[in-house]
């Protein structure tokens, strides 16, 4: 499919204003790479910095088809914004809490593509710089010296909220992009905060880069933000890094939000208001 053929968004959360707990950490770790790599590092806008929930790409010119499912499956699947939002009020699944840092090296009740949250929370990888967080109910346990009590109890603790959110979004035709097979799952807070020129730097450079955050992340009390419908939006561009000078944003607050993205997205229909 060329580039041409389809329209960027994203259900995302946290674009814009963020907690000032999370500036500054983004900040620090946008910081120490490029402290350590130099140019090789363009590190991303605070504003345009953002986690993706789900793709609401469009393919072109249909009226409502998903890109996800027309490259995944080669199928025409019309999104069903309409459901979707009414999902997201309704269903009791927001608000929700995020944990971000905090996670020591060791292993907890979860994994992610493999590994432990310690060494999952950053990575370079595809040219991009992220963060990884989870999401979380009640206080992580920040104590070192954990019995084995402790573990157990640990597991009430991770719910799998961003997993449910996207599982329910593929049921209103809104196919996640990590959703490659039918028991695929996805639970990760996954937020860039910049790009990298990969082929200006060696694998030991990377990996070094890598392990600082790692432990800088991990040596950091965890933050914790609240989801909800005030910091979750519809995001349009022309650019899947959603710079924040050509980026349109529909509040998932505002009552209007469904007309709002038909009117975006060019589909006529009547509007219809959305509450919680």
């Amino acid at each position: 499919m060329m580039k041409e053929d389809i329209s960027l968004g994203a259900l995302v959360a946290i674009y814009g204003d963020k907690p000032v707990e999370l500036i500054h950490l983004i900040s620090n770790c946008q910081s120490y790479i490029s402290n350590m790599i130099g140019t090789a590092f363009h590190p991303y806008d605070m504003q345009q910095v953002h986690a993706t929930i789900t793709g609401i790409g469009q393919v072109k010119p249909s009226a409502l088809f998903n890109v996800g499912f027309y490259e995944q499956y080669g199928k025409q699947v019309e999104m069903d914004f309409d459901g979707l939002i009414n999902y997201l009020h309704k269903s009791g699944i927001l608000p929700f809490q995020v944990q971000i840092g905090g996670f020591q090296n060791r292993e907890y009740p979860f994994i992610s593509r493999g590994m432990q949250p310690y060494e999952r929370s950053f990575s370079f990888g595809g040219g991009i710089a992220f963060i990884v967080g989870w999401p979380i109910r009640g206080t992580p346990n920040t104590n070192k010296n954990l019995s084995l009590i402790d573990l157990l109890h640990e597991s009430r603790i991770y719910p799998t909220k961003l997993d449910e959110i996207r599982q329910a979004a593929k049921g209103f035709g809104f196919l996640h992009r990590y959703y490659q097979h039918i028991n695929d799952f996805d639970n990760d807070f996954y937020f860039r905060i910049g790009l990298f020129d990969s082929m200006s730097l060696s694998n030991e450079e990377q990996e070094a880069v890598e392990n600082g955050i790692r432990q800088f992340l991990s040596d950091t009390l965890p933050i914790i933000i609240e989801i909800n419908p005030s910091n979750l939006y519809f995001a349009f561009s022309d650019k899947e890094t959603l710079p924040r000078d050509s980026t349109k944003t529909f509040s998932i607050s505002d009552p209007n939000v469904f007309a709002s993205v038909m009117s975006q997205m060019q589909i006529e229909t009547k509007p219809k208001t959305h509450r919680q």
